[in-house]
């Protein structure tokens, strides 16, 4: 990596990182309580919830107006959930583990 004066950065090698992209996953949704399911029907009739229909594809603005950026209690809590699985899940923990070596992960 570059050094950068401006905000007094040293130059350093060896960095490696890992992003991490919420996406719909089925896997995911299967292990969920079937009312959690239901609730993230794309359809209200089918029994989703209006407030979830664009979950995990949030606006970054106005999501649930008239608040400019604002997700409620549900729409976080399933969007850690998701994101804490994401990680966790037996294939990405030994992704994570091959990159980053197994000292990353917590032990067992």
């Amino acid at each position: 990596m570059l050094a950068n004066e401006l905000y007094n950065i040293a130059a350093y090698s060896g960095v490696k990182v890992c992003w991490v992209y919420n996406h719909a996953s089925a896997t995911w949704r299967a292990g969920l309580p079937d009312q959690i399911q239901t609730w993230l029907k794309p359809d209200t009739k089918l029994g989703g919830l209006k407030e979830l229909r664009h979950f995990p594809y949030y606006a970054t603005f106005e999501e649930n107006k008239p608040y400019v950026i604002k997700l409620n209690a549900l729409q976080v809590n399933l969007l850690a959930d998701l994101a804490c699985w994401s990680i966790t899940n037996d294939l990405s923990a030994k992704r994570i583990a091959d990159y980053f070596g197994p000292a990353v992960l917590p032990p067992r």
